[in-house]
C-alpha cells in the first residue's frame, strides 16, 4: 500500500465520542461503494474499436484519464482502509 496523498486526521477513539466500531462500520461502507465504483468505471475503460475512426492520440488521451480516474480512486480507497486499521487499533 502506497504513502496516502491525502492529509489523514484520524478520530480519536474516548468514551463520549462514536466507538470505533461505528468509526469502522462507516468506512467499511464507504469502501464498499469505492470498490462498487471501481467495477463500473472498469467497464467503461476505454477501448480501442472505439477511437478507431479519430487521430490515435485521442485514444492514448482517453486512456490517461481513465487511469488518472483509476488512481484517485485507488487512493481514496487506501486511504481509507489505512485510516479504518487505525482507529481499528485504537479500540483494542
Amino acid at each position: 500500500m502506497n504513502e496516502p496523498k491525502f492529509p489523514r486526521t484520524v478520530p480519536q477513539v474516548n468514551i463520549n465520542g462514536t466507538s470505533a466500531e461505528e468509526l469502522v462500520h462507516q468506512r467499511r461502507k464507504v469502501l464498499s461503494y469505492l470498490r462498487k465504483a471501481m467495477l463500473a468505471l472498469a467497464k467503461a475503460a476505454p477501448h480501442g474499436r472505439d477511437f478507431q475512426t479519430v487521430e490515435p492520440e485521442r485514444f492514448t488521451e482517453a486512456r490517461e484519464l481513465y487511469e488518472t480516474r483509476w488512481n484517485a480512486l485507488s487512493e481514496i480507497h487506501d486511504d481509507l482502509y489505512a485510516e479504518a486499521i487505525d482507529i481499528q487499533d485504537q479500540g483494542r
